[in-house]
C-alpha cells in the first residue's frame, strides 16, 4: 500500500506511481461504531466502509463517529515477493529544484 500526503497534486501523485499503472483512491466518510464498543459487538452491517449508515446524521443518531478521510490518497499494490511483507509506504518526492536566478 502506498499513501501520498494530502497536499500532493495529481501530478505529484503521478510521479510516485503513475496513474496509468495503478488506481489511486481515497477512503472517505468512514463510519465508526460508538467509542468503547468491543469489536465483537460492533454491528458491521451498520458501521465500517460497507455499513448501511450513509450519512453523518444517521451515524450520530446511532452513537457513532465519522472520519471524513482515512489514509489520504492511496493505492494497494501486490509486492513482487508475495510472502515478504513490505508494509505501508509513503510517497515522498525530492524537494523542488530552485529556479535559476536570471538577474
Amino acid at each position: 500500500m502506498y499513501t501520498a500526503p494530502k497536499r500532493y497534486t495529481e501530478d505529484e501523485i503521478n510521479q510516485c506511481l503513475p496513474l496509468s499503472v495503478a488506481r489511486w483512491h481515497e477512503h472517505v466518510n468512514f463510519r465508526l461504531a460508538p467509542f468503547g464498543t468491543p469489536q465483537s459487538e460492533v454491528d458491521h452491517s451498520k458501521f465500517g466502509f460497507n455499513g448501511s449508515i450513509a450519512t453523518k446524521e444517521a451515524c450520530d443518531a446511532a452513537g457513532g463517529h465519522v472520519i471524513p478521510l482515512v489514509f489520504n490518497c492511496m493505492v494497494q499494490s501486490i509486492p513482487v515477493r508475495p510472502r515478504q511483507s513490505l508494509g505501508p509506504r509513503t510517497c515522498v518526492l525530492p524537494p523542488p529544484k530552485k529556479p535559476l536566478d536570471n538577474s
